[in-house]
């Protein structure tokens, strides 16, 4: 699976600036990838928390199981952003 397959299957928008977030940690897992090929392979699992970024403007947000419920990381804390 690479990257692109992950936006691909995670097609959601910035609602700061609705840019295209990209899926940066699946599920909680963390992954390796291979520089060459962009490959991701399954290291561990760590939680259920799914963190993007947006491509455009570089929040970071984060959501707990369904995708949903968007959070915004600022710092140390977590943040409801309204849509």
């Amino acid at each position: 699976m690479s990257y692109l397959d992950l936006e691909a299957r995670f097609p959601y928008t910035c609602p700061k600036c609705g840019g295209n977030l990209l899926l940066i940690s699946a599920a909680g897992d963390i992954w390796n990838v291979d520089p060459a090929t962009g490959e991701l392979t399954w290291r561990q699992q760590v939680g259920q928390i799914r963190i993007f970024e947006c491509k455009c403007c570089g929040e970071l947000y984060k959501n707990i199981d369904d995708f949903r419920l968007p959070f915004r990381l600022k710092e140390r804390e977590w943040e409801v952003v309204a849509y």
